[in-house]
């Protein structure tokens, strides 16, 4: 009985460490982190080989955590920042960065991606701040883009993007303070649920092709500090609501089709430091 007994023990923790290392094994760590970084240097070139820091300096004989661009979290040890800005880079964004899911910033602005913005990649729910800009990234914005509680600033300045922005992009976004999506080919009007993002301090959407007429309801983002509509087709009366933008500092409205004069109110908000293109409308 006492061997029949101790079989069974010795069978359920022969069982109980199976399941343990199948369960670690789906466990995303560094070692996945790592995957998707290769991932990304064998993806990528740049015009002289060279200077393609990655090339060397990313290597198997050392750890991820001392990777130029890549910072490490000291509790749990993952990826939680990755900057490549600057680099020269030239290549698609590959789909595998949606695996590292402790990443929370991610810098990979004045280079030479192009492609789609891959959608996989705001799968990552712990992602608060997404830099893109000066690229040739094209294609539509990505609509799961905004369904992403965590994210705190959106640079995707100067690039190829284009189309209608969803009129539900803004729903889930309270915590969004910059959103910069200047010198792209966006179109149609600025979707009202913007406009419920209470914590946005910038909003960069010049030289695009909006259109249509700015709301009452911009009155709503009360921290604003920063409001750039200049280069693109707004049309109608300035509204008065702008005048509620209370720690406003920089306005430019210039090359639209804006008629009227500016409301009285925005002369009485009393941080405003400068207003750009006033005489550049109708």
């Amino acid at each position: 009985m006492d061997r029949v007994l101790l079989l069974c023990v010795i069978l359920l923790l022969v069982r109980c460490y199976n399941m343990a290392i199948l369960v670690d094994a789906t466990i995303p760590n560094i070692a996945t982190d790592e995957s998707a970084l290769l991932a990304l240097k064998f993806g990528i070139s740049h015009p002289n080989p060279d200077h393609n820091i990655l090339a060397s300096n990313w290597s198997t004989n050392t750890s991820v955590c001392n990777w130029i661009g890549v910072t490490c979290g000291s509790r749990h040890h993952r990826v939680i920042a990755l900057n490549l800005s600057y680099m020269g880079l030239e290549g698609a964004i590959p789909q595998s960065l949606s695996n590292m899911s402790s990443l929370e910033r991610i810098g990979l602005a004045f280079n030479g991606f192009s492609g789609y913005i891959p959608s996989s990649l705001f799968n990552i729910s712990t992602l608060q701040a997404i830099d893109l800009g000066v690229n040739k990234l094209s294609g539509p914005m990505p609509s799961i883009l905004f369904n992403m509680p965590s994210l705190q600033w959106i640079n995707l300045y100067s690039n190829e993007l284009s189309g209608r922005l969803p009129t539900d992009t803004f729903n889930h976004l309270p915590n969004l303070k910059r959103l910069q999506l200047s010198r792209n080919r966006f179109y149609d009007g600025l979707p009202s649920t913007l406009f419920s993002c209470k914590q946005l301090q910038d909003l960069s959407v010049w030289t695009n092709h909006f259109t249509g007429r700015v709301p009452p309801a911009i009155g709503n983002l009360t921290m604003l500090k920063k409001l750039y509509l200049a280069e693109n087709n707004f049309a109608g009366a300035i509204p008065n609501e702008i005048g509620h933008l209370q720690n406003l500092e920089d306005l430019n409205i210039g090359v639209n089709h804006f008629s009227g004069p500016i409301p009285f109110e925005v002369f009485n908000i009393s941080t405003l430091q400068v207003i750009r293109g006033v005489k550049k409308n109708r």
